[in-house]
């Protein structure tokens, strides 16, 4: 009986046609979404062969387990990797694909609320809602800001220059877009004192120690009484109800250096105090 062998050069070419066609990405390509739903892209079968996906990372719900071009849904916010398997004559062939979901929902962004910061002090910490992974978020400014970290959302600020400065927080999240949201810090000098009136309209702003309250004269109905930490984060706010006396309530406030101010029709009038136990 005579034997028939195949050239060694042509078994080696064979070889490597399985070995290419796993390096080529027999799953298909990877994928990202704005979305939770795709169409996947693994190689078509052979003769003989059969396939299945299996998930390993995330979540996914196949329409059609073993076919190449499956529906896929269910998919969660990040990276979901999928696993695409043919077997066949030989040995199985394996191979990977990542699909990366951005969640629509979290194209969002909320960089803090507007703080003023009573000079010596000029540093805070920035109050940003976190962006939603994998969306990230950066910092940047219209004015002078010494960021430490510009992807951190409380990353600590430094204002060298005083005055009036924007800052800008910005969510990146891939596919969906991107949205900004901008936060007015304020640093000036502030009316320090026991009791301040006002030219801007009669209004007076007083701190009493022992009632642990800060006291409002002549203020005009529908102005708001704001208090703010040391770092600039509003703590107590609420509106004129009366043009009488209206004492705000701190007896909550933890000891520290804090600063009330009084907001309306482009007025403002501010008062530093100190609550101490």
């Amino acid at each position: 009986m005579r034997m028939l062998r195949t050239p060694l050069f042509a078994l080696l070419a064979l070889a490597g046609s399985t070995a290419m066609r796993a390096a080529e990405g027999a799953a298909g390509p990877d994928q990202t979404l704005c979305g939770t739903a795709t169409i996947l892209g693994a190689d078509p079968l052979g003769s003989g062969e059969s396939g299945s996906w299996a998930v390993l990372n995330g979540t996914a719900t196949f329409a059609d387990n073993n076919s190449p071009v499956s529906q896929v849904t269910g998919l969660s916010p990040g990276d979901n990797v999928l696993q695409w398997t043919i077997v066949g004559d030989g040995p199985p062939e394996i191979d990977q694909m990542i699909i990366t979901v951005y969640d629509p929902a979290a194209t969002v962004a909320f960089a803090g609320p507007d703080s003023v910061l009573c000079l010596p002090v000029d540093t805070m910490h920035l109050l940003a809602a976190p962006a939603v992974q994998p969306a990230i978020g950066s910092w940047s400014s219209v004015g002078i800001a010494l960021i430490d970290l510009v992807s951190d959302p409380h990353s600590p600020v430094e204002f060298p220059s005083g005055g009036t400065v924007q800052m800008i927080w910005t969510v990146f999240n891939g596919t969906c877009g991107q949205v900004s949201d901008t936060s007015i810090i304020s640093v000036e000098e502030c009316v320090i004192g026991v009791e301040e009136g006002s030219s801007l309209g009669g209004a007076m702003l007083a701190f009493d120690p022992v009632a642990f309250n800060v006291r409002v004269r002549n203020a005009v109905r529908g102005d708001v009484v704001q208090v703010l930490d040391q770092s600039g984060r509003v703590v107590v706010s609420g509106p004129i109800s009366s043009p009488d006396e209206q004492r705000i309530e701190v007896r909550d406030l933890p000891p520290g250096t804090y600063m009330a101010r009084i907001l309306g029709n482009d007025r403002a009038r501010t008062l530093r105090f100190v609550v101490a136990r």
